[in-house]
């Protein structure tokens, strides 16, 4: 670049700065308004709504302080709407992206074309999966914008001059770097980089130099940006007090002590696996796992994209307004680049993971793709050398065409997965708002979410209940951490011990505590995304057939006198569960359960006049269960044969039976006599063979 002013960097590459909005619009933005709240994203909304800003203090205070500072200004002004924090993600990634085609510009100049394909590739990354989870991944995205820009200034400092550039350079340099490592500490990893980026950058302005010569000058080059890391170090190591041990370096180095031949082997392994996972499986699962699942509408609006994005960056790359003088692939000075771009590349990644290793953790993309957002920038050359090793350039740009297009679609097909997940869970709570008008307090649900969304989803369980329920006045915010009234369980092995042994718990992370009441259980559960949310009744579970164990065993234990009625306070926010809606047959069946449990058996067959009326049927059998109690209360043969009539399953059928003996016991019935007379309708007795 002639000048290192923004405001010359905007006037020459504005086109190419477009094309980066372009095909990062087509990617992330499709169902950007369709987004909720994802995993984690529950319970900073939750804690916030209820502790206030400054509870996020106190959410980090025990290892990364000064995120609670960017919390507390972030929900002050973005409240509880998910939409606003995903605009911001975004926003935040679109500048990275336009950063990072200025970092490889000041590397490269002679360049931009070559720049701008692997800028494209930075910013369309598919195996950065967190960025649906648009509320708690905040810190991460800045951080990489932040490391980005501390890049590019530092850049411009040894560009500039003038000590008043320099000085001011290095502020913006330094200030950035410490900022970015306050907020995500295991990116200091990616100051080896930084010394691969002066080294580039000094091997560019003394081609002819010897080996050492550029060594000696990258040294003295980067020297002044040690104070970036070296700051940080001496204030995590002897100012600050880290209290949690996942992010306590010397806790992690002291099993390498301990058994350095095994744990050095186990890094070793983890580093490879991390490294593999970024260059390779991060380019490609993203697709493999969601592009299928894609209904027709879906897949035409895929289509449409991948035909926008390459008809765009087709017209808009090829134009000569971008430099590249070894495009052909063929010349000296582009099989230079190579050997720059990939050993950097390489070097980079590395130093990225090494700190992620040290906490014994690894880079994955399902789980852990946040460790990769920082290395990112080191990779996404690795892709693009590989491409380039391609001579033919007519071949070549159909690659990387189609590549750009590959990673759009990959993105889209990512996020309308999430969006089934989260308007699924949304869906849930509304029925269960539909059903529950109130819940009494202590009480602790152990709920089963449909198509395994409650795996590592913890958050989804009982963020969003209390969310509906708790009362603000009533919550105690105290000791740093909101006490929640209602407690939910994980759905994992160990909560069925805790059950069986009634070991009641107090649970809590962060800033969000409860406890469990085993005897003030309730049970919910929605076995397919066809059912509809059973809350379970011991005196009748709902038991389908497609039920987890774990429902089956404790369905005994749902005691749904903790529900009760009439309804005095609920938060329904349509921003977080979408605009509630009554007309399909789960509202029916869930205001038929409540009549029933309100013991309103006038209403149950209103209700199910309406379902027929409207057309609506249920998705599981085991949902006839409140018709046909309405139906046995007021002996009514017909419509006992009618519904049992649709009971083809036996262990649906089964529960029809005990469920007649539990009314007759419990004295649920107006006749007596006609009990008696309908027996055989719902427990028929099969002809006995006999040899």
């Amino acid at each position: 670049m002639k000048s290192n002013s923004l405001r010359i960097f905007f006037q020459k590459y504005w086109k190419a700065l477009f094309l980066l909005f372009f095909v990062s619009a087509l990617a992330y933005l499709p169902n950007i308004t369709k987004f909720t709240l994802y995993k984690d994203d529950w319970y900073y909304i939750v804690d916030g709504f209820f502790g206030g800003p400054k509870i996020f203090r106190e959410m980090f205070y025990i290892d990364r302080p000064l995120r609670g500072f960017l919390w507390e200004y972030l929900f002050t002004f973005l409240k509880t709407d998910p939409l606003p924090y995903q605009i911001l993600a975004y926003v935040w990634r679109l500048i990275s992206g336009m950063l990072y085609f200025w970092l490889l510009n000041l590397v490269w100049p002679k360049h931009e074309k070559t720049n701008l394909w692997i800028s494209m590739l930075f910013l369309l990354y598919p195996g950065y999966l967190w960025w649906v989870s648009g509320v708690e991944y905040q810190p991460y995205i800045l951080t990489q914008l932040l490391q980005v820009f501390s890049f590019v200034t530092m850049l411009l400092f040894l560009k500039a001059n003038s000590l008043f550039k320099k000085l001011f350079f290095l502020g913006c340099s330094a200030v950035a770097g410490w900022i970015g490592l306050m907020f995500v500490d295991y990116t200091i990893g990616m100051e080896l980089f930084r010394i691969v980026i002066v080294f580039l950058f000094v091997s560019h302005e003394l081609p002819v130099a010897t080996i050492a010569a550029k060594i000696k000058k990258t040294v003295l080059s980067w020297l002044p940006f040690i104070i970036i890391p070296a700051v940080f170090m001496i204030w995590r190591t002897f100012f600050f007090n880290n209290a949690r041990s996942e992010t306590d370096i010397s806790l992690q180095m002291g099993q390498l002590f301990a058994a350095p031949i095994q744990v050095g082997f186990l890094w070793l392994q983890s580093l490879i696996k991390s490294f593999f996972n970024i260059n390779l499986i991060g380019w490609i699962k993203p697709f493999a796992d969601n592009f299928f699942t894609l209904k027709l509408v879906e897949f035409l609006i895929a289509a449409i994209l991948v035909f926008l994005t390459i008809f765009v960056v087709k017209k808009m790359v090829t134009k000569s307004y971008l430099s590249d003088p070894d495009e052909t692939g063929s010349a000296p000075n582009s099989r230079q680049w190579e050997r720059e771009a990939l050993i950097s590349g390489v070097i980079g990644v590395i130093g990225g993971i090494i700190p992620i290793v040290l906490m014994n953790c690894e880079v994955t993309i399902v789980s852990y793709s946040h460790y990769l957002l920082n290395p990112l920038m080191a990779a996404a050359p690795i892709l693009f050398v590989i491409i380039n090793w391609v001579r033919s350039q007519p071949l070549r740009h159909g690659i990387l065409l189609s590549v750009i297009g590959f990673l759009v679609v990959s993105n889209y097909s990512y996020s309308v997965s999430i969006v089934k997940e989260e308007t699924t869970i949304a869906k849930f709570w509304q029925q269960v708002y539909i059903r529950a008008p109130r819940m009494v307090p202590d009480t602790t649900f152990l709920v089963n979410l449909p198509n395994g969304y409650a795996v590592d989803n913890w958050d989804a369980i009982w963020a969003p209940v209390n969310y509906l329920y708790a009362q603000p006045d009533n919550i105690d915010v105290s000791e740093g951490a909101v006490h929640y009234p209602y407690a939910g369980l994980k759905p994992e092995i160990e909560t069925s011990k805790n059950i069986l042994m009634n070991s009641e718990l107090g649970i809590g992370y962060r800033t969000h505590l409860f406890y469990t009441r085993y005897d003030h259980l309730v049970v919910i559960s929605q076995p397919t995304l066809s059912s509809c949310v059973h809350i379970i009744d011991s005196r009748w579970p709902r038991l389908s057939l497609f039920d987890s164990d774990q429902v089956l065993m404790f369905a005994s234990q749902s005691d749904i006198s903790n529900i009760i009625s009439p309804r005095a306070y609920v938060n329904y926010d349509e921003k977080i569960f979408g605009k509630l809606d009554e007309e399909n047959w789960c509202a029916i069946y869930q205001k038929a359960e409540l009549a029933l449990q309100l013991e309103q058996w006038d209403q149950i067959a209103g209700f199910k006049s309406e379902a027929e009326t409207k057309g609506y049927k249920p998705g599981d059998e085991i949902e006839w269960m409140p018709f046909l109690q309405g139906a046995i209360y007021f002996s009514d043969t017909d419509q006992i044969k009618v519904i049992m009539s649709q009971i083809t399953q036996p262990f649906v059928a089964s529960q029809a039976c005990t469920t007649y003996e539990a009314m007759q016991k419990g004295g649920y019935y107006s006749s007596q006599t006609s009990m008696d007379e309908n027996k055989d309708l719902v427990c028929p007795v099969e002809d006995m063979v006999i040899e």
